[in-house]
C-alpha cells in the first residue's frame, strides 16, 4: 500500500499542464458519482490507517506511530484531491467552462483552484443582507485556503515526494532545517485539523454554489463560526491528550472501560 501511494504522488508531476476539453452535463456527472466513490473509499483508508495510529499509540511502538502518520497524510494528500474534483463536479453547480477555468489555475498550484472557486462561487452572489457581505466572506475563506491549504502544502508536498524525515529544498541540493521540523510535527491531530477544515470548506463552497442567495445567506456566518470553534478546540489537543482518552476507553479483562 506505501508503494501504490509513493507511485501515485511521483505521477502527479507528470499530468500537470493538461488542457481541458467541455463535458457534456452527463460527462460531468460521471465524473462527480466517480469522485464520490473515491471520496468513500479513501475515507476507508483514513479510518484503518487511524485505527493503526490508535494501537501504535496505546502499545508506545513509536515507530509505527511515526510511519502510520506519514502514511495518513498521504491518504489525506489522494482525498483531499478527490474531494476538490468531487466539488468542482457538484450537479447544478459550476458550468463546464468554469470547471475548466478551475482546473486550468489549479493544474499550477491546487490552492489557486480553491481560490478560483471561491470567486466563481460568489459571482452568483446577487445580494447580500450588507453591502460588504461579499468581500467580508472573499477575505474570510482566503484566510482559510492560506491557513489549511497554502500553508500546510510545503510539508505535504515533502511527504509526498519522499522526504519523511529529512526535507530538502526545491532544488534537492541542500537540506532544509526549517521544514524538516515541520516534518517532525505532523501528528495524528494536525492531519484531522487538516481534514475537517477541507470537508468545512467543500461544503460551504457546495452551498455557495447551489445556493448562493438563499441557504448560503443565511447559513454562512452561523456554519463558519461553528468550524473555526471547532478547529481551535480540535487544534489546541494533543497527542499525549488523545492518548489519556484512548487508554480511559480502552476495555478492561473484566470488559469494563478503564478509568485513570
Amino acid at each position: 500500500m506505501h508503494e501504490m501511494f509513493l507511485v501515485h504522488f511521483a505521477d502527479l508531476e507528470s499530468i500537470r499542464s493538461i488542457s481541458y476539453e467541455p463535458m457534456t452535463a452527463t460527462e460531468k456527472l460521471k465524473i462527480f458519482q466517480a469522485q464520490c466513490k473515491n471520496v468513500q473509499e479513501l475515507d476507508k483508508a483514513w479510518k484503518q490507517v487511524n485505527r493503526t495510529i490508535n494501537k501504535a499509540l496505546l502499545s508506545n511502538d513509536q515507530p509505527s506511530l511515526q510511519i502510520h502518520t506519514k502514511i495518513q497524510s498521504l491518504v489525506f494528500s489522494a482525498w483531499a484531491e478527490a474531494l476538490f474534483s468531487k466539488l468542482i463536479h457538484t450537479p447544478y453547480g459550476f458550468s463546464t467552462s468554469e470547471i475548466i477555468q478551475i482546473k486550468s489555475v489549479a493544474d499550477r498550484d491546487i490552492s489557486n483552484g480553491w481560490i478560483r472557486a471561491i470567486d466563481l462561487g460568489l459571482r452568483r452572489v446577487t445580494a447580500g443582507p450588507k453591502s460588504n457581505f461579499k468581500p467580508n466572506v472573499k477575505q474570510k475563506l482566503d484566510v482559510f485556503v492560506e491557513r489549511y491549504v497554502v500553508s500546510p502544502q510545503r510539508v505535504r508536498n515533502k511527504i509526498a515526494h519522499g522526504q519523511w524525515a529529512v526535507a530538502l529544498n526545491n532544488k534537492n541540493t541542500r537540506v532544509n532545517p526549517e521544514t524538516t521540523a515541520d516534518l517532525a510535527n505532523v501528528t495524528i491531530i494536525s492531519n484531522q485539523v487538516l481534514k475537517t477544515a477541507f470537508t468545512s470548506l467543500a461544503e460551504i463552497i457546495e452551498s455557495l454554489i447551489e445556493s448562493p442567495n438563499r441557504t448560503f445567506h443565511r447559513n454562512y456566518w452561523v456554519e463558519i463560526n461553528k468550524m473555526e470553534s471547532a478547529l481551535a478546540e480540535m487544534s489546541a489537543y494533543t497527542v499525549e491528550a488523545k492518548k489519556t482518552t484512548l487508554l480511559q476507553n480502552k476495555p478492561s479483562r473484566s470488559g469494563r472501560t478503564t478509568k485513570l
